[in-house]
């Protein structure tokens, strides 16, 4: 019951300060009497708020590595993606969490799978086995329904606000966790199901800030993305540009999509975003001045535009 309460007002954004003063205190004291299940709910309620409490998530963390037998794809892909949100390393949980997900990579929705990776590249992690285990499962899995099309800019026609798409994201979300709730529940075929779009984005972000080049897996991610252009809002664009940007790899599709969002949604960005946008674009040889930038991939189709 206090699992539920608090993911309520969490996903609610509902701020009660109170509210999780108390729970971050009641909860480590009787941290026996909870399953694994709610304690995900708990981390992710206060990952969710920016609520980093250390004495909190080191207990929970504690509890989910000795009762390490009972963990399942959902509840190591919350706790590592909570960990990571209030950016609190919890060390035995993140050294043996690659191991979990290697033995039982199939039972893992793309979702759980990005989630890891996320948590990893927000840490700085190269934990190389585990991205080389992301990389060769992900070739299995569906990243984009076949016959989608990038007719269209960035936002798409549906002029879905970066509010609707987080909720949409939200429902989705807690739909799977409802139907996930028990250790070992896992979802039918969970390679056929489409992750969130914020999903491929944080991990090709993962993958460029730990500078792992794998052209294979950059170009299965770009191309995912590209031809889910009407869900990709102008926020994740700029993150999908600075990705492929850092990592060299100027993919035609993202270059395009970068290049309509600066003349087309950049009134829709903040000024940062917009300047970082611009730089990635500089970097990807698009604005005609890449002969100081090394480019690991710069395939044909990628044209410079006019200053």
């Amino acid at each position: 019951a206090v699992a539920l309460i608090l993911n309520a007002h969490a996903r609610l954004q509902l701020s009660i300060p109170v509210l999780f003063d108390y729970f971050a205190q009641d909860v480590p004291r009787r941290i026996k009497a909870h399953s694994l299940h709610s304690l995900c709910l708990v981390a992710s309620a206060f990952a969710r708020q920016r609520r980093a409490d250390a004495v909190l998530f080191e207990k929970i963390g504690d509890y989910a590595c000795g009762n390490a037998a009972t963990l399942y794809p959902r509840a190591v892909a919350t706790l590592l993606w909570s960990f990571s949100e209030v950016e609190i390393r919890h060390g035995v949980l993140f050294y043996n969490a690659p191991q979990h997900l290697a033995k039982s990579v199939a039972a893992y929705t793309t979702d759980e799978l990005c989630m890891v990776g996320r948590a990893y590249g927000k840490f700085q992690m190269a934990h190389l086995p585990l991205f080389h285990a992301l990389s060769a499962e992900l070739p299995h899995r569906t990243l984009a329904v076949l016959g989608s099309a990038a007719a269209v800019g960035p936002g798409g026609s549906k002029e879905e606000t970066e509010e609707e798409r987080q909720q949409r994201e939200d429902d989705e979300e807690a739909a799977l966790q409802d139907f996930r709730q028990e250790p070992g529940a896992v979802a039918v075929g969970p390679n056929k199901a489409q992750p969130k779009i914020s999903s491929l984005v944080g991990l090709l972000e993962a993958y460029a800030r730990l500078t792992i080049f794998e052209e294979a897996t950059n170009r299965l991610l770009c191309d995912a993305l590209v031809r889910r252009t009407e869900e990709l809002a102008p926020s994740l664009v700029v993150k999908a540009a600075r990705a492929c940007a850092a990592l060299s790899f100027a993919h035609p599709g993202i270059v395009r999509l970068a290049v309509i969002c600066m003349t087309e949604n950049g009134e829709e960005l903040e000024d940062e975003e917009l300047e970082l946008l611009g730089r990635a674009l500089e970097d990807l040889g698009a604005l005609g001045d890449d002969g100081g930038r090394l480019l690991l991939h710069h395939p044909k189709g990628v044209e410079a535009i006019a200053p």
